[in-house]
């Protein structure tokens, strides 16, 4: 199985490169309107609770190495907020 291991776990290689999660969708426009400090503050949770920065995240989801998780779709949301505020 093609995968990758974090936290002790297998996720299998299928995470799709948009947010497919109708309950992360519905949640884009609150995250749109959170100040950059608060989302980057999230961005450090999700990164503490999975050992990885939040880029090396985002690169391995474009590389379809992650499973679709409802927290993955969400800490994805939440990167291309960031990405989008950083332009």
């Amino acid at each position: 199985m093609k995968g990758i291991a974090l936290d002790g776990k297998i996720f299998s290689a299928n995470l799709s490169q948009e947010v497919s999660s109708v309950e992360t969708k519905q949640k884009l426009p609150v995250i749109r309107q959170l100040s950059s400090a608060d989302i980057e503050a999230k961005l450090r949770e999700y990164e503490m609770r999975y050992g990885m920065d939040s880029q090396e995240f985002y690169e391995k989801v474009k590389r379809g190495q992650l499973e679709e998780t409802d927290d993955f779709a969400d800490w994805l949301g939440y990167y291309e907020v960031y990405l989008r505020l950083k332009q």
